[in-house]
């Protein structure tokens, strides 16, 4: 189990920021509980890690429905569709997609 402590929660359905939010998280990754005080439901259970988010923003991941994932920091469009190849593109879409995924973007 995994709590995530103090932070503020956008959950992403429009709504106040949660100010001071615990979210605790089940083994299988599931959302158990959202409380507004980080000592709300008592103590931690055993084995649960806890995530001090004071001073942080949590919030649901963001997905890119639109990107050109393959594509690099080229000069031209001619550099990347001719010259690249698609064993190229395929290398430079798995290290854009690692970048991507490293800022929170799924």
């Amino acid at each position: 189990m995994l709590e995530i402590r103090g932070g503020t929660l956008i959950d992403g359905r429009g709504g106040a920021p949660l100010r001071n939010a615990t979210v605790r998280i089940g083994a299988d990754g599931r959302i158990l509980e959202i409380s507004a005080d980080t000592t709300a439901g008592g103590p931690s259970q055993p084995g649960t890690s806890v995530f001090d988010a004071t001073g942080l923003t949590v919030m649901p991941g963001l997905i890119d429905a639109h990107c050109h994932i393959s594509y690099g920091e080229a000069r031209s469009a001619e550099e990347v569709d001719v010259y690249g190849g698609a064993d190229w593109c395929a290398v430079r879409a798995v290290h854009n997609a690692g970048k991507v995924l490293q800022a929170g973007v799924t």
